[in-house]
């Protein structure tokens, strides 16, 4: 039940059961006046790095934080002697001291702690047993270490026998377990586990693997590893499992495609809905195995760059063509190729990557992914070679994600080269009416604020007016462009050509929309009258989905027309969006951002 506080005196009333839906961020730059009040009643401590340090090692503490995160321990402990913390997650997105620090924090939020989340640790030992004993209640768990070559242990005398019994309590709660760059040795794995009967995620991803440089200090044959065999006993050991990740620290030492493809193929984990890999523990063999899993696949997540693999980028490509259930999709650090969007084969294949659309495949043999319904989409777009900025290649973008994923909630997508103005089709993810929250990654400089108002949520009489003036330039400035290019022979108007290129009709396969083609109507009516087909639609529909004009300014010309005279609102569930800037500079994109929060301030702008 929500209440809302109207006056001060109501505010004093309720101010000892109040409890703070917005979590409380420690910054050294925070005044204690404005912290410690709020720590009493809040649910959520999240520790931060200095922004100027966001990007470096920074393990050294400065004298202005240490005498403010005493300040926080000091409020804490008096908090926990009156038994008034409510906080049941803390996250800490920076080094912290474990001994001196970390240790009384758990202490002090003991009893009432369920979820910890330690990220960009550096070079410390995590004492797991300790923690799990201290906060008896935790429920998930995450620990991660920065990725420096460098890889610590939570338990670095596990091998040890005397070490191993008394550092972890008889039974454990958790349900959520993230190790990462974490080196664990395959005892004490197996002994969380066991103790865990109610584990539905574990995320082992880069862990330290046989053979390591980085763990001398543990016998070698008690390093964790992920054969057949191990895998099996996770199974066993964890039989409510539904969501998984296991890849090693040095991905070039053995790939565990095999493993996995075996795993999956024996139906090992029969509950997994989400997976996450390593692009050197995929292959054709694997995907092909959760396509054909009894479990539904849910949620796919690739968390490492392939940008010299194109036989990955094509696996991944089929993969999502024949994945109609898929609702997650997260690879932010793959260089997609753009020429796999390119199905009339509009752009220029010298510099990108290879696809296998070029512009003499026929439409029958291009496919396009299945995931209507895909909610979640992170992903990464690249070229070979220096490569002019191509308003075909935004648009290609744009328009084949906001056509074949109609129902994005929340969309990231980075690519260098890729550039906001209306022209280039940022206005066709407005086809998104579900959309979220959008993220942007790109050196284009994207400092013109002109042209950016149709993000407005309802369309205005000037508004209006803009946008049909829009359209009638671009529809202009697209008939000379289209008359030196055939598209699907479908949509070829010019009475000129059409005696020679006549309209292409296929049988549809996989169902979806059903429509026929104006030229074709006849024809079709013919042949459902002779038996010989019984459901027709023109060339480009592929899968349902109408795929006309991808990559061209028609395509924004017939959106504009459509929001004109059907007045749907932009994004009308819109909550944030993030431009981000991949130069040094990041300064010329706030003009643009500046203009996006007038047009849209009830969208949080970063």
């Amino acid at each position: 039940m929500y209440v809302s506080l109207v006056c001060r005196q109501w505010y004093a009333v309720t101010r000892a059961v109040l409890v703070l839906t917005r979590p409380v961020v420690w910054l050294e730059t925070t005044p204690s006046s404005q912290l410690l009040p709020q720590l009493e009643n809040t649910r959520t401590l999240i520790i931060k790095r200095p922004q100027s340090m966001k990007h470096t090692t920074y393990v050294t503490w400065r004298d202005g934080e240490i005498q403010c995160w005493t300040e926080t321990l000091n409020r804490l402990r008096e908090l926990s002697i009156e038994r008034k913390i409510k906080i049941n997650k803390i996250e800490i997105k920076r080094h912290i001291r474990v001994d001196t620090w970390l240790i009384p924090l758990l202490t002090y939020t003991s009893l009432s702690l369920t979820n910890l989340e330690l990220k960009d640790m550096v070079h410390r030992e995590i004492p797991f047993g300790q923690m799990m004993k201290l906060c008896p209640h935790l429920v998930v768990v995450h620990l991660h270490y920065r990725d420096t070559g460098y890889i610590d242990s939570i338990c670095r005398h596990a091998n040890k026998p005397e070490y191993e019994p008394a550092e972890l309590p008889d039974r454990l709660r958790l349900q959520s377990l993230k190790l990462d760059n974490v080196a664990i040795g395959r005892t004490i794995l197996m002994r969380i586990l066991r103790l865990s009967p109610d584990m539905e995620e574990l995320h082992l991803k880069r862990v330290a693997k046989p053979r390591s440089f980085a763990n001398e200090w543990l016998n070698t044959d008690d390093r964790a590893e992920f054969s057949q065999h191990i895998l099996e006993q996770i199974s066993s050991i964890c039989p409510n499992l539904k969501s998984a990740h296991f890849s090693y620290y040095i991905c070039d030492l053995r790939s565990l495609a095999s493993e996995f493809h075996l795993a999956i193929d024996r139906n090992l984990f029969p509950e997994v809905s989400y997976w996450s890999f390593k692009w050197c523990d995929l292959s054709a063999d694997t995907f092909q195995a959760l396509k054909t899993t009894p479990n539904i696949l849910t949620t796919l997540e690739i968390i490492d760059d392939a940008s010299a693999e194109d036989h990955c980028q094509q696996h991944l490509h089929e993969f999502l063509c024949g994945a109609p259930n898929l609702l997650h999709l997260k690879v932010p650090k793959t260089l997609f190729s753009i020429t796999w969007f390119d199905l009339e084969g509009i752009v220029s294949t010298v510099g990108h990557r290879h696809g296998s659309t070029d512009s003499t495949t026929t439409v029958s043999h291009r496919k396009i992914w299945a995931c209507r319904n895909l909610q979640t989409l992170h992903i990464g777009f690249g070229c070979e070679g220096e490569i002019q900025e191509s308003a075909e290649n935004t648009r290609l973008i744009f328009g084949y994600l906001s056509k074949v994923c109609p129902r994005l909630q929340d969309l990231t997508i980075r690519y260098s080269l890729l550039s906001l103005e209306l022209n280039r089709g940022f206005c066709l993810l407005t086809r998104l009416h579900e959309l979220r929250r959008l993220v942007i990654l790109t050196q284009c400089n994207n400092d013109k604020a002109w042209n950016v108002d149709w993000i407005s949520k309802l369309i205005t009489p000037s508004l209006g007016a803009r946008m049909k003036h829009w359209a009638a330039e671009y529809s202009t400035m697209n008939l000379g462009i289209a008359r030196a290019r055939h598209p699907f022979t479908s949509t070829v108007k010019n009475p000129l050509l059409h005696h020679l290129l006549e309209p292409s009709i296929q049988s549809t396969v996989n169902g979806g929309d059903r429509r026929g083609d104006e030229y074709g109507h006849a024809a079709n009516a013919e042949r459902r009258k002779e038996g010989q087909l019984s459901q027709l639609v023109p060339d480009y529909f592929i899968n349902g989905v109408d795929m006309r004009n991808l990559g061209q300014l028609e395509d924004i010309v017939e959106l504009l027309q459509d929001r004109i005279s059907k007045d749907w609102q932009c994004w009308p569930s819109m909550g944030f969006f993030e431009l981000i800037c991949l130069e040094s500079d990041p300064n010329g994109i706030e003009p643009f951002k500046d203009t996006i929060r007038i047009c849209r301030p009830d969208v949080e702008v970063k």
